[in-house]
């Protein structure tokens, strides 16, 4: 088999245009997974220390 390093190329490229946008969907979902769970915990902790103080 010939390949041309042209259609290799284009290929490769082509994968990775595929790829990308899809870890970046994935991390973006995890990131605000996480800043919704850390903003959970402060609100917590809030609550925590307004009924403390009562």
């Amino acid at each position: 088999m010939h390949f041309n390093v042209g259609d290799i190329t284009f290929q490769v490229v082509f994968l990775i245009s595929l790829v990308v946008p899809i870890v970046l969907i994935v991390l973006f979902i995890k990131y605000l997974i996480k800043q919704r769970q850390q903003t959970n915990r402060i609100e917590e902790k809030l609550d925590q220390l307004l009924k403390d103080k009562k």
